[in-house]
C-alpha cells in the first residue's frame, strides 16, 4: 500500500503489487494500468520480471464486489464523469494522480533506473495512459491497448452523443479526453487496437 495524495483532507491509500527482478545492474521500470472494473494484477508483474523489468500494478477501481485488497479513496469520488464542483473531483483525476505517484514509487527503488520508465494500460487503463504520459515527463515509452476514449459519446461508447453546447461535457472533455493530451505525450505512444 502506498500513499498517493489527499482529497478533502483524507488520504488516498493505493493497493499495488511491486516486483523487481534479481540483477546486478539497475533495470527499467514499467507501470501497468488495469482496465475498468479490474484491479492490480500480479500476472502482469510476473511477466515484466521475466522480461527483466521492475514492475508495479495498482488498483484504481476501489471497492467493488467482494475484493479484500483495494485502494482506499477516502473522500474521493469513484465517478469517472464527475466534474462538479471542479475537475479535481473526477475519479479520472485521482486515477491519474495515483498512477503518477506509482511512477514515483517505482523510480524510487534503488534497483530501478529512473531514467527508463514506461507505462501500459488496457481499455480504461489505455485511456489513462494518454493522461499519464501527457502529464509526466518521466515516461519514456507508453502503450495504450484498446484505450483512446469514447470521444463521440458522452459516458464512453454507450452514452448519448456528445453535446458541444453542454458546459459540463465540454469541461470534462477539455480535462480528460485523451485527444487533449495527444500533443503533450512525453514518451512515444504505441496505440494498439
Amino acid at each position: 500500500t502506498y500513499f498517493s495524495h489527499e482529497c478533502e483532507g483524507e488520504p488516498i491509500w493505493v493497493y499495488g503489487i511491486l516486483g523487481i527482478p534479481k540483477s546486478d545492474e539497475t533495470v527499467p521500470g514499467v507501470l501497468h494500468i488495469h482496465g475498468g472494473g479490474q484491479t492490480a494484477n500480479e500476472a502482469h508483474v510476473r511477466r515484466m520480471i521475466e522480461e527483466g523489468y521492475a514492475a508495479l500494478t495498482f488498483d484504481w477501481t476501489g471497492p467493488t464486489d467482494d475484493r479484500e485488497k483495494v485502494t482506499d479513496f477516502g473522500m474521493a469520488s469513484t465517478d469517472k464523469y464527475r466534474i462538479e464542483p471542479g475537475p479535481e473531483y473526477s475519479h479520472l483525476y485521482h486515477a491519474t494522480a495515483i498512477a503518477r505517484r506509482g511512477l514515483t514509487l517505482l523510480a524510487g527503488q534503488p534497483e530501478v533506473d529512473e531514467s527508463r520508465l514506461g507505462i501500459y494500460g488496457i481499455s480504461w487503463g489505455g485511456f489513462l495512459s494518454w493522461l499519464v504520459n501527457g502529464t509526466d515527463e518521466r515516461v519514456k515509452a507508453a502503450t495504450a491497448i484498446y484505450g483512446c476514449g469514447g470521444t463521440l459519446k458522452w459516458g464512453n461508447t454507450g452514452g448519448t452523443d456528445f453535446d458541444p453546447e453542454n458546459e459540463e461535457q465540454r469541461l470534462w472533455s477539455f480535462c480528460f479526453s485523451p485527444y487533449q493530451y495527444a500533443g503533450t505525450q512525453s514518451g512515444p505512444m504505441l496505440f494498439l487496437n
